[in-house]
Order: structure tokens, then sequence, then C-alpha cells
């Protein structure tokens, strides 16, 4: 065998050996390559050992791509657990908003009828306090208060009976009330001496609301009040009263005698504005007045009326002039 290879100037075959490390790093023959050259040839061991070499590269590459498959199932079974669970976590949402919802329905339905319904009336529910069931009452003390509401400034109420204690309670009432409700607008309240008119029309209606209207004709009534009706009232005129009239009576603590001093320095006599206001109808002429024909006649027919209610005579000739 070995002279004919000679003779067909084939070279002698070299054993294989899988451990050679010339022959492994070899690259692969195409095998279409190997079969053209070994037509003529009968030995087919280097073919054979050549397509053992490809079937291991094929092996190899096989389970190179059976490892990546692998990952590639583990890497979408644990994206359709993840899946599964965000659908899960969506459906108890979805779940949970259709309670809410139902739960807001039921409840609307419910306050509809209740406030609705002309069967169900609140102020029909009565609760029997004094049954057995209730422990007994313990009546509160609120202390020798009067009720302002009903003119009790003049009236000493017997706070031992019970219309007492109800009328107690009641003037607790109206005293946290009256730190609200019976205010004087900022315009109306006293600042100097033009609008002291105001201030007095202002503060009746307060006290007319207090059932004390009359300290304004007579101030000295105030001494026949409890010392906290007195204390209220001091509040309402300090309450009443601007920053410089408020500063006058700052360490006066009885009321009426706060008010006679207002009364002496805001208010002026009489006499003394029919004056003022003869002096200004007087001073009214129509040749420096630059607000038009019409408010002048209106502001001329105003003091005529003031002056002609004063029972002030007029000259005929200074009205014409």
């Amino acid at each position: 065998m070995a002279d004919q290879a000679k003779g067909k100037g084939i070279a002698p075959k070299r054993a294989s050996n899988p451990a050679d490390p010339g022959q492994s790093s070899r690259p692969l023959l195409p095998i279409r390559t190997l079969l053209e050259d070994k037509e003529d040839s009968e030995d087919y061991s280097e073919i054979i050992e050549v397509l053992k070499q490809h079937i291991k590269s094929y092996k190899r590459v096989i389970a190179s791509q059976s490892s990546n498959i692998k990952t590639l199932l583990l890497s979408l079974n644990t994206l359709k657990a993840s899946i599964e669970d965000s659908v899960s976590a969506i459906k108890n949402i979805s779940s949970t908003l259709a309670s809410l919802t139902n739960s807001s329905n039921a409840m609307a339905t419910t306050i509809g009828k209740t406030s609705y319904s002309p069967r169900f009336d609140p102020l029909s529910v009565t609760i029997d306090i004094d049954s057995p069931l209730y422990p007994p009452r313990k009546e509160p003390y609120l202390g020798p208060a009067v009720n302002l509401a009903t003119s009790n400034f003049d009236h000493p109420i017997d706070i031992g009976s019970k219309e007492g204690l109800k009328d107690t309670i009641t003037s607790s009432i109206v005293k946290e009330l009256s730190k609200k409700a019976y205010t004087i607008p900022d315009d109306s309240k006293l600042s100097r001496e033009s609008n002291f008119k105001q201030w007095i029309e202002a503060l009746s209606i307060v006290l007319r609301a207090l059932g004390i209207s009359k300290f304004l004709e007579n101030p000295d009534i105030s001494n026949t009040y409890s010392d906290s009706n007195q204390a209220v009232l001091l509040m309402l005129l300090r309450n009443s009263l601007s920053s410089s009239p408020r500063a006058a009576i700052l360490w006066i603590y009885i009321p009426f005698k706060a008010f006679k001093l207002l009364v002496r320095q805001y208010s002026r006599p009489i006499e003394s504005k029919k004056k003022d206001v003869y002096n200004e109808f007087y001073a009214l002429t129509f040749s420096t007045y630059r607000k038009g024909l019409l408010a002048f006649n209106a502001e001329f027919n105003g003091y005529l009326a003031k002056l002609t209610m004063a029972k002030r005579d007029i000259d005929p000739t200074l009205i014409l002039n």
C-alpha cells in the first residue's frame, strides 16, 4: 500500500492523535475539498478524522446554543411570572375600587334618603334623660351671670331656680355671641367729633339688641348691673372706638364714667353745631363752586333744610344772593 502511495505521489498517512496540539490547532478543512483531494485514494482514515472533528465542533455549537436557549427560557419564565403577578395585583386593585365605589354609592343613597325622606324628622327624635337607664344628672354651676338678651340688667335673677339656671346658660351663650355678632363697623366707630352722631346711632342698635338701650338716656343706670355685666358693657364701649378715643378711656373701668367722658370730649353743644351749619351756608356761593349746578342746588337745599328745622332765621336777601 505504501509502495502504491509512493507510485501515485501520495504522501504516507500520519497516525491521528487527538492529543496532538498541532493537529487540534489546525483549521478544519471543508469536507468537499477533502473528498476532491482523495478521489483516487482508498485510505479514508483522514476523512473520517476530519468528519469527527466537524462533529465535535457541531456538538460544541449545539451545546452552546442549548445553554443560550435554556437561559432564554428561564428569562421568559421569570417574565411570565412577573406579568402574572402584575395582572393579579391589577385585579386586586380593580376589586378594591369596585368595593369602594359600591360603598360610596350605598352611603350616598342612605344620606339622600335620610336627608330628603318626608318620614324622617331629626327634630322629632327625643331622648329621655330622666330615664332610669341614664345616671342622675348633675347641674353645672356657671356662676352668677345674667342673660343679656332678655333685658335682665335691671332685674336680678335667682340662679337657684330652674328658670334662673336656664337664663344663666342662655346668658353665657349670648356673651360668647356678643363678641362676634354685636360689633360696630369700622366706619361707624367713634374717631372724631364729626362722626359722633353716627357712633351714637350704631351703639344704640347694639345696646337695644342686648336689651339695655336705657343706658344712653341714663348712663348712671349701669351702677345697678352686676360686675360681670358692667365688664361686658365696658368691652362693648371700647370695641366701638377707634384708637384715639379708646386711649382716652383706657384707665377707666366704670362704664358710665367712660361714656360721659366720651360725650364730653366728642359731642358739641347744639347751638355750636347750628352756628357751624349757618357759617357753611353763608360761605356757599355758586361762583366758586366747582361741582356743577345740580350738586350746588342739592347742597344748598340741604343746608336750608337743616337751618329751617333748627328754627334759625335766614335773611331772604342772603338766599337770593
